[in-house]
């Protein structure tokens, strides 16, 4: 195979890999936000 297309394809593997990393953490980051602000507010 061509070495370019193989760097292009790892790039782009790694960018998507980084994308839903950063997804995943936001997800989680907002989740436990609104959960504990949930909990301050019953209180």
């Amino acid at each position: 195979m061509d070495e370019g297309k193989i760097g292009w394809k790892r790039k782009l593997f790694l960018e998507i890999t980084a994308y839903w990393i950063d997804v995943v953490y936001l997800t989680i980051l907002f989740a436990v936000f609104t959960s504990y602000r949930r909990l301050m507010l019953a209180n």
